[in-house]
């Protein structure tokens, strides 16, 4: 029996060891990026539904009141009949809007069905999607670079790759040292009188062995290594670099569509006011039915677009929070 323990090899295993260690988690963090993007997709997809969804709610409600316009101008027409042609514009812009529910509708079922296919489940959409303006930190932070370097699973995974690329080229770098190792053996033999004694010899020695030439081998391996290592270095440097961009690209527009939503409140509480001033003068026979119609399409139009931008708003935190790699940490709190 013989046993035999390695003391010394120029660092050829323990930098085999650690390549593959870090190949193990440059696959982890391609596993995790891959969540990510699955998990982004799912967000940006659920946003446009919401928004799909919360139209189609804000087109029934000027429904509702093109109904009301109706009944207004019917009443009227009812003892002034020069004015029946009014009632005529209005059940034509009531079939319009009706036309445009339809088309919605059908969008609102191909987002829910693009929803399916990334989930790969039977996922029937019922509920707002959650607020990704209060994962946000008040102020952009000034360390994206080292947030990246530490969350972000392609930062990771290009940082393990080159680890492992390192640690390749440094085991081959040795391919030329000595290797030292302990022995223990013990053998069964017999004595001068002819009796068997198990075990009885038992001898320890240094195993030592150092390779001459190999080919030139361990040298190609070695090239070949660090030019991995120069590649990963340029890839992870590109990497942060164009996250770190997209990253302060997606904070400015977060910003600038705060701006945006509080100018369009406004204008939503100005066109709702104008409205109620132009219906009033119609009812007087100051205005014409087109100019009603056209205020009440601009103050929905307006609470219309103001709605998008939320929506829009929210798209870029959750794009955000994707390009540090927080999306999928910020959801699963929500559990």
């Amino acid at each position: 029996m013989t046993a035999s323990q390695l003391l010394f090899d120029g660092g050829k295993t323990s930098n085999s060891i650690k390549a593959r260690e870090e190949d193990t988690a440059a696959a982890i963090a391609q596993h995790n990026e891959l969540k990510l993007t699955l998990t982004s997709r799912l967000a940006e997809t659920y946003l446009e539904w919401h928004r799909q969804t919360e139209l189609q709610k804000l087109s029934n409600e000027q429904l509702l009141a093109l109904r009301k316009i109706e009944k207004t101008v019917a009443d009227i027409a009812s003892f002034d009949k020069g004015r029946a042609s009014d009632l005529t514009l209005v059940k034509m812009r009531i079939s319009q809007l009706a036309n445009s529910q339809e088309a919605r509708n059908l969008s609102i079922r191909d987002v829910a069905m693009q929803l399916q296919q990334i989930c790969s489940c039977t996922l029937v959409p019922t509920e707002a999607p959650p607020n990704f303006g209060k994962f946000l930190p008040a102020h952009e932070p000034d360390n994206i670079g080292n947030l990246l370097r530490t969350q972000h699973p392609a930062i990771l995974g290009a940082t393990a790759r080159r680890n492992s690329a390192n640690a390749d080229a440094e085991a081959a770098a040795a391919w030329w040292k000595p290797s030292v190792a302990l022995q223990l053996s013990s053998q069964t033999e017999q004595d001068y009188f002819g009796k068997t004694r198990q075990f009885g010899l038992n001898t320890i020695g240094l195993n030592v062995s150092a390779p001459l030439f190999d080919g030139n081998t361990s040298n190609a391996r070695e090239y070949a290594a660090r030019a991995r290592t120069r590649s990963s270095d340029a890839s992870l440097a590109a990497g942060i670099s164009e996250l770190e961009a997209e990253s302060h690209r997606l904070w400015m527009l977060v910003e600038q569509r705060k701006q945006r939503i509080a100018t369009l409140k406004q204008l939503i509480q100005e066109t709702n006011i104008t409205f109620d001033i132009v219906l009033e003068q119609f009812r007087l026979g100051r205005r014409n039915v087109i100019e009603v119609l056209s205020y009440e399409n601009e103050r929905f139009a307006a609470r219309g677009q103001a709605l998008s931008e939320e929506v829009d708003q929210d798209l870029a935190r959750a794009k955000w929070l994707a390009s540090i790699g927080k999306l999928n940490e910020k959801l699963e709190t929500l559990k």
